[in-house]
């Protein structure tokens, strides 16, 4: 089976939310039973979901940007083929 990078960061990104609510859910009951063991283990994964969510959106949208970037690039690019637009002005006097 072939995993490309994108794979991967597609299920990371979709089970970031699950682990946080699991972790969430997992201190709330440690909490109710008065347990202190499962309600820092709870913490702890609930945190660690905070911080993929937070890693994953963070690489997304420097992706989104820098492909933002290069689309402005190739319009600036086809911009430069055509005539500016004052220069219109000069050959409507013709």
């Amino acid at each position: 089976m072939n995993l490309t990078r994108e794979t991967i960061e597609a299920a990371a990104t979709s089970a970031a939310p699950k682990i946080t609510y699991m972790g969430g859910a997992m201190m709330g009951l440690a909490a109710f039973l008065q347990a202190h063991g499962p309600w820092i283990a709870g913490l702890i994964i609930g945190l660690l979901g905070l911080l993929m969510q937070r890693y994953f959106k963070v690489r997304e949208d420097t992706r989104r940007q820098a492909e933002h970037e290069l689309r402005m690039q190739k319009l600036r690019r086809m911009d430069t083929n055509r005539m500016p637009l004052d220069d219109l002005d000069e050959l409507e006097d013709v």
